[in-house]
């Protein structure tokens, strides 16, 4: 399965190729695009910025690019602040369902 160590060392690579490491430059395309990819169209609450953060990165880093991912991510966001059940659920849903699970490949 992924390991949290494969999605960081994605995050950092992309952060110091595309953003010449500018962590703040990087987070800000990186939300803006999960935002629209997840077709969000309210604003996260206080709780869920910090995750909505570090998924935006995340998904930036490896890639993710249909709306269905997004969706499957938007749903991590809002169960990490509040249930970490049902945020383990959501990761592992996201997993399974885009064939994550099966490998340490991004």
């Amino acid at each position: 399965p992924m390991h949290i160590f494969d999605i960081t060392t994605e995050v950092t690579r992309m952060t110091a190729r595309r953003f010449k490491s500018d962590r703040l430059a990087m987070e800000r395309e990186s939300v803006a695009a999960f935002v629209n990819g997840a077709g969000w169209t309210r604003a996260p609450t206080a709780d869920e910025q910090r995750a909505l953060r570090e998924w935006a990165a995340a998904a930036a880093a490896i890639g993710v690019k249909t709306q269905r991912e997004y969706e499957l991510l938007a749903a991590c966001v809002h169960a990490k602040p509040r249930d970490v059940l049902a945020y383990q659920d959501a990761v592992w849903a996201w997993q399974r369902e885009t064939g994550r699970a099966d490998s340490a490949r991004l």
